[in-house]
Formats: C-alpha cells, sequence, structure tokens
C-alpha cells in the first residue's frame, strides 16, 4: 500500500501552519517592543535615563522601528554615555527616511556632541601646552579638529603647538591646510600666512667672507656689529634685582630700630609687670614688626634671585669683542668684532 499521498500532505499541513504562525510571531514582537517603548518613556520621564536607553535598545531588538533607536540616542546623550549616543544616532539616520524632524534633530544633537568633545579635547590640549607637552598638545588638538571639522581655530592652535615644539613641517602642513580649505572669511587667515612666512626657507647665516683685492692679496672681511641692545635683559633684570634687595634692606633696618624701641617699651617695671603697653597694644605691636620682618626678607631673596639671573644673562650674551685671524698685505692681521 502506498502512503506517498499521506505524507505529501502532511508535509504540506507543516509548511502552512509554519508560515500561518510568522505573523503571530510578528506581532508578538511588536507588542512586546510596544510595551518595552512604553516602560523606557515611562523611565525617561522620571529620569531613570539609562534604564530608558537599555528598554529602547531592547525594543528595538525586538521590533526594529527607527524611532526606538531615536529614543536610546537620546537617554545615553542625557546619561552622558557619549560614545553610545552618537552611535545610536547614526544607527537611527542609516534607518530612519520618513521624519525629517527627528532627523534634523538627530543631526543636530551629533554635532553638539562633536563640540562637547572638541572642547573637552582643546582643554587637555591646554593642560598639556602649560606642562610643556607642545607636541601632545597639538595631537589633542588635530584630535579635536577631527571631531568638529568645521572648528579651524582648532587646526590653526595645533600649527602653533606644532611651531612651538619646533616640528616646522608639521606647523607648515596645518597652515597650509588652513590656508587652503578654511572659508575666506576666517579671522586667523593672516597670521596663518605670516606664520607660513616664517616658517619658509632661512637665509643662511651671514659670515666673515674673506675677499680678494687688485693685488691678489686676501683680506679678512669685517663681520657684522651684534644689536646694542643684546645685553639690555640681563642688565634690566639685574638693576630691577639691585633695586628688590635694596628696599628689603631699607625695611629691614627700619624694622631693627622699631624693634629695639619696642623691647625697650616691652621691658617690665621694678614691680615685675609690664606698664609701658597693654597686652594688646603689645601683641599689635610685635605682629606689626613679624611681618615687616617677613617682607624684608622675601624682598631681599627676590632681588637676590633676580640679580642673579641678570648677571647670567648678561655674563652669557654675546662676546663684546671677537678676533678673527686673517691675512693681510703685511701678513697676519686681525679682525676686530665690536
Amino acid at each position: 500500500m502506498c502512503h506517498c499521498p499521506s505524507r505529501v500532505t502532511a508535509w504540506t499541513t507543516c509548511i502552512c501552519f509554519a508560515f500561518s504562525a510568522l505573523p503571530a510571531l510578528a506581532l508578538d514582537g511588536s507588542k512586546a517592543a510596544q510595551g518595552m517603548a512604553q516602560r523606557a518613556s515611562q523611565a525617561f520621564e522620571s529620569g531613570k535615563v539609562e534604564e530608558a536607553e537599555t528598554l529602547y535598545l531592547g525594543a528595538w531588538q525586538a521590533d526594529p522601528k527607527p524611532a526606538y533607536l531615536y529614543g536610546a540616542a537620546k537617554a545615553a546623550q542625557l546619561a552622558g554615555h557619549r560614545e553610545a549616543a552618537v552611535r545610536h544616532y547614526r544607527a537611527y539616520l542609516q534607518n530612519e527616511t520618513q521624519d525629517q524632524e527627528r532627523i534634523g534633530k538627530a543631526q543636530g544633537a551629533l554635532a553638539k556632541l562633536a563640540d562637547e568633545q572638541a572642547n573637552t579635547l582643546a582643554t587637555d590640549a591646554d593642560k598639556q601646552a602649560r606642562a610643556g607637552n607642545h607636541a601632545g598638545a597639538a595631537q589633542s588638538l588635530l584630535r579635536a579638529f577631527a571631531e568638529a571639522p568645521a572648528r579651524w581655530d582648532l587646526l590653526l592652535r595645533a600649527a602653533q603647538e606644532e611651531r612651538a615644539a619646533d616640528n616646522g613641517d608639521g606647523a607648515k602642513q596645518r597652515l597650509r591646510q588652513y590656508l587652503n580649505e578654511s572659508p575666506a572669511n576666517s579671522p586667523g587667515r593672516k597670521d596663518a600666512e605670516r606664520w607660513l612666512g616664517e616658517l619658509g626657507p632661512k637665509p643662511l647665516a651671514t659670515t666673515n667672507v674673506t675677499k680678494t683685492g687688485p693685488s691678489g692679496v686676501v683680506h679678512a672681511a669685517a663681520a657684522p656689529k651684534p644689536e646694542a641692545s643684546a645685553n639690555l635683559t640681563g642688565w634690566l633684570v639685574t638693576g630691577a634685582g639691585v633695586a628688590v634687595g635694596l628696599g628689603g634692606l631699607g625695611v629691614w633696618l627700619a624694622s631693627r630700630s622699631d624693634r629695639s624701641a619696642y623691647d625697650t617699651l616691652n621691658q617690665p617695671s621694678a614691680g615685675g609687670k609690664i606698664t609701658t603697653l597693654s597686652y594688646d597694644d603689645a601683641k599689635a605691636r610685635a605682629d606689626s614688626l613679624r611681618t615687616r620682618e617677613t617682607t624684608a626678607a622675601m624682598l631681599g631673596g627676590v632681588g637676590l634671585v633676580a640679580a642673579g639671573i641678570g648677571a647670567w644673562l648678561t655674563l652669557s650674551g654675546p662676546a663684546k669683542i671677537a678676533m678673527t685671524p686673517g691675512p693681510t698685505a703685511a701678513g697676519a692681521g686681525l679682525a676686530w668684532r665690536f
């Protein structure tokens, strides 16, 4: 006996049952998503934004509607989960094609998050620059510019930090990019052009070049004179240090005189009591003397340090006289540089 027809009938019944169950499963997923989305909305309104983010993502997994992703992005943003918020907003924009209002809001939120991250990186760059890490500051500023490409000021600051780090090639690269790509009305264009010019090829240093006279005798060329103000800074610092030190000395001498008078007034009488000064008056005078003596010591210390720095700057400046031997018609000659 053949059972083929009954087997075909059984398979057909199974397939029909499976296909008939698909709408029911989809309906169940949609209902579950709606339930989670409703709980997510309630959590969001009550300030439980982290819980709302989790519920919205669960709703999206059960029923991938873009609105659920948008809710998850907003919740993540309020929860301070920047990377997750950026990820959810970008996924939403890839899936949403209908709600133009929400699309605009998502784009605005992404721009705000990028600007916030750029400001955070720029603040970190400022700290590194103050610590002398100009190369690290430049890298932080470049990362900030990558987050917010419309912030051309960040690229210009990166060029400045590259310059401070003695990375001339990197600074020129940033400056050229700024001049080539930034808007024509950017406020830093003149500075960028000037800095790029300053970073251009440096002229060869002037050296003493020997010249041959009509008689074929080689003479030493005169060397350029150094600027008269080469050591001006050193002299000014030294003078200021001496002045401050003398001021401290004057305050100290005056306080010593007042200290002597105070000690005289503070001597106890024959009965063992101090009658010339009250307790409050004696305390006030003692505090004043201590303050003046401390001030005198500080002024003296600052003046001594400043005078030392000024002397070092003066002594380490360019030489006042140098000799360069060179042949002359009469033999070895000396070219003096003042």
